[in-house]
């Protein structure tokens, strides 16, 4: 994962504890946050540790306009390259398996 983070360019929010990833509109980053307990990670890039992670959330905001929807690209592109990337299942809102229909609905 800290690998990961490091080719995406991610760089850790020390107040939130989470990592951002700027995407396309560095002013809405992507959120990659713990989904088990639901919230803080530690600062892997700086070789911190707690428990092993069990997952994450990827988490970015919808443009209000759909002309801007360039971070939203680069959210499913980021969802598609964990899953293929990492061992377990990439799940949707209601914890069902994401699927192209997931992605293209995300996409808009």
């Amino acid at each position: 994962m800290t690998e990961w983070l490091r080719e995406k360019g991610a760089h850790y929010d020390a107040i939130k504890k989470v990592f951002l990833i700027d995407g396309q509109q560095p002013s809405n980053p992507v959120t990659v946050a713990n989904a088990f307990p639901p919230g803080e990670m530690p600062d892997l890039l700086r070789g911190e540790t707690h428990e092993p992670i069990r997952g994450v959330s990827l988490l970015v905001k919808p443009p209000l306009h759909k002309r801007r929807n360039q971070q939203m690209h680069v959210y499913v592109e980021l969802a598609k390259e964990m899953n293929e990337t990492f061992s377990g299942d990439m799940l949707d809102a209601d914890r069902e398996p994401a699927t192209e229909a997931t992605y293209a609905q995300i996409i808009g």
